[in-house]
């Protein structure tokens, strides 16, 4: 358990990090704006739904106000979804 923990600690981090940029401060942006709201789609399978709600929701509400996550629907057809258009963010499976 703790194992899995640190792995999606690590990965969530990740792939937050990947996601920021440098924000420098502009003619049009001011340096003290509210981040922009981001909505991420995420797909969770398995053990990693329990473990994602109980510990991951929180930290996320807590540090990133600005990000929503978008839960979709797991048993639906990956390859079909990509199709659609509808591409998830995250995907976790075991």
């Amino acid at each position: 358990m703790r194992r899995t923990l640190l792995m999606l600690v690590a990965i969530l981090t990740m792939i937050l990090s990947a996601c920021g940029q440098a924000a420098t401060p502009t003619d049009k942006q001011q340096p003290n704006q509210p981040a922009q709201p981001v909505t991420l789609k995420v797909v969770l399978t398995g053990a990693y739904v329990e473990t994602f709600h109980t510990y991951m929701d929180p930290i996320l509400k807590e540090e990133l106000p600005n990000v929503t996550l978008d839960y979709l629907d797991p048993s639906t057809n990956l390859q079909a979804s990509v199709s659609s258009g509808d591409i998830p963010d995250i995907i976790m499976q075991n």
